[in-house]
């Protein structure tokens, strides 16, 4: 709530967990548990695939890490593909919606493909690979126009050393199939809806932990 500390211990997603740990002793307390959970269910814990990510200064970080038997991570970092401790605004941040994008649209791809396999194709790689960046961060404009050159010569393109000739103009390809149109939209102008949605989930969501978080940083009253 606004005005009060809220103090979250740990995160559960599909099949990972993500713990908190404002100090050294909670760590300590935290391996016993899973000692106990281990020695009382049978089952083994992956702590191979486990890290500890350095947020504030620690200085026996890696004595710790070897308390778990894991490995150490440094902010930025990446978690459940998005990054951490980053600005969206930085470059590097988009590199990897860039090369899957590239990949998914290689060259070699358009000579076999017509044009509506391409836009099959193209409509397939808009919907998967941007989509889950571009819900929660305001993309660059240097990677949303980097992005449309990608498609551009994939469509028109006629081999993979030839980009080939632009029949129509880029902002008739736009707009919508009745009008003569690919229905292709443009990227900036998905991503202020993507992130609108946002805008409706919190006038709409009660007691979710995300807007209570947003709530608490931002001061903002529920309506």
């Amino acid at each position: 709530m606004p005005g009060r500390d809220m103090l979250i211990s740990h995160l559960l997603f599909t099949d990972d967990t993500l713990f908190f740990s404002p100090n050294e002793s909670n760590l300590h307390y935290l391996s016993f548990i899973l000692v106990l959970f281990e020695a009382l269910t049978g089952l083994k814990i992956n702590l191979a695939n486990s890290v500890l990510t350095l947020i504030e200064e620690v200085p026996n970080l890696h004595q710790l890490a070897q308390l778990f038997n894991c490995g150490v991570d440094f902010l930025p970092s990446t978690y459940l593909g998005l990054p951490l401790g980053a600005s969206y605004k930085c470059k590097f941040v988009w590199e990897p919606v860039v090369k899957k994008f590239q990949r998914r649209l290689a060259g070699c791809k358009s000579k076999l493909l017509s044009k509506g396999g391409r836009l099959t194709l193209l409509q397939s790689a808009l919907r998967s690979i941007p989509i889950y960046f571009m819900s929660l961060f305001t993309i660059r404009a240097s990677i949303s126009c980097q992005l449309e050159k990608i498609i551009r010569d994939f469509l028109w393109s006629n081999n993979e050393a030839e980009m080939g000739f632009h029949w129509v103009k880029w902002e008739d390809i736009f707009h919508p199939k009745r009008e003569g149109g690919l229905s292709i939209r443009p990227l900036q102008d998905m991503n202020k809806a993507l992130k609108a949605k946002w805008l409706w989930r919190f006038a709409k969501e009660d007691s979710t932990l995300w807007k209570n978080m947003v709530k608490l940083k931002y001061g903002i009253e529920a309506a």
